[in-house]
């Protein structure tokens, strides 16, 4: 149960144990605790060169896009994307808690972006996976498995090329 405490500078909440809490901070730490609506639904209208495309959905509403495509017990991210007006709202981690409950995989592998250094170097140290010294596309920095397995690189470099040959 939280109070509401009206100051000058900003809401704060006051928790059970009568600390104060700030009203964004609050916010985040219910939209975490409630029950994740995301999910992946296969793109009906996605062109005949890239038939393994999904549409990522938060209840109605479209998020963002997902290619991969699974092999042995292995989920090959090929492309993932939540759009620009979803970022820093968790979404990233919500798409890979649902692959791992609702896929029976050992891991999820892919390449990491420029840009996307920061959230998959977050999904690494929350999911206990690791980092690998392996490229398959020009403009990525490093690859990742989720959650720690022994893949050799040359079955890494074949898995992401496997990934690459998507239709």
């Amino acid at each position: 149960m939280y109070t509401s405490l009206q100051t000058s500078r900003n809401n704060l909440f006051a928790n059970k144990n009568g600390e104060e809490i700030n009203c964004e901070k609050q916010e985040r730490i219910n939209t975490m605790k409630q029950k994740s609506n995301i999910y992946i639904k296969k793109d009906k209208f996605c062109n005949c060169y890239v038939k393994s495309k999904y549409i990522i959905l938060s209840g109605t509403t479209q998020i963002g896009e997902l290619i991969y495509k699974k092999r042995n017990k292995t989920f090959i991210i090929g492309y993932l994307e939540i759009y620009p007006q979803y970022q820093n709202n968790h979404y990233g981690y919500q798409i890979i808690e649902y692959i791992l409950s609702h896929y029976k995989i050992n891991c999820i592998i892919g390449e990491t972006l420029k840009e996307a250094t920061g959230f998959w170097n977050k999904c690494i140290k929350r999911y206990n996976g690791q980092r690998k010294n392996v490229t398959y596309c020009d403009g990525c920095t490093s690859s990742f498995v989720i959650p720690k397995q022994k893949i050799s690189r040359l079955s890494m470099h074949e898995l992401l090329e496997f990934a690459y040959g998507i239709n």
